[in-house]
């Protein structure tokens, strides 16, 4: 969890050299549950160590339940307005923004993202759940991706 706080903290950019031997970085960077690494088309896929204009970013799995008073759910029940810094409702919202809950704090232990200050977590849903993107980008994305997919696919069409 310390090197995805660290990668969090700063937004996702690292600028700083950091001294850790190959294998320990190896090691870390080899958990594809937690980063992303994205190389250069130049880099050399064999290396187990990334370049350094390499992007990192930290993964979570975790997101934000899009249902009200679901029981059983394995997704954050938070305003994805708290979340995004935006929600202009503050205290008298109907969604919740509070991340002490039982079924939220439970979850942040499960995803060993409960030492996450709240800045800190809500960057990294952010980098990850595409639900929270606005919905002109998350049209996009499914144009981007359905055009990738296939020349002929109809899905776009329903944006």
């Amino acid at each position: 969890m310390r090197a995805a706080r660290t990668m969090v903290k700063s937004r996702g950019i690292l600028r700083q050299s950091i001294t850790v031997a190959d294998q320990v970085l190896s090691q870390v960077l080899d958990d594809h549950q937690r980063f992303v690494i994205v190389q250069d088309e130049d880099s050399n896929p064999r290396s187990s160590i990334p370049d350094s204009d390499s992007l990192i970013l930290a993964k979570t799995s975790l997101r934000l339940c899009k249902h009200d008073n679901c029981s059983g759910c394995e997704d954050l029940h938070l305003c994805r307005y708290f979340v995004c810094g935006n929600c202009r409702f503050g205290t008298k919202c109907k969604n919740s923004h509070d991340l002490t809950s039982t079924h939220n704090s439970d979850l942040l232990e499960k995803h060993d993202l409960y030492g996450l200050a709240h800045g800190e977590l809500f960057q990294l849903l952010l980098q990850n759940d595409p639900s929270l993107l606005p919905e002109y980008l998350q049209k996009l994305l499914r144009l981007f991706v359905c055009l990738t997919i296939s020349a002929t696919c109809v899905n776009y069409l329903n944006l």
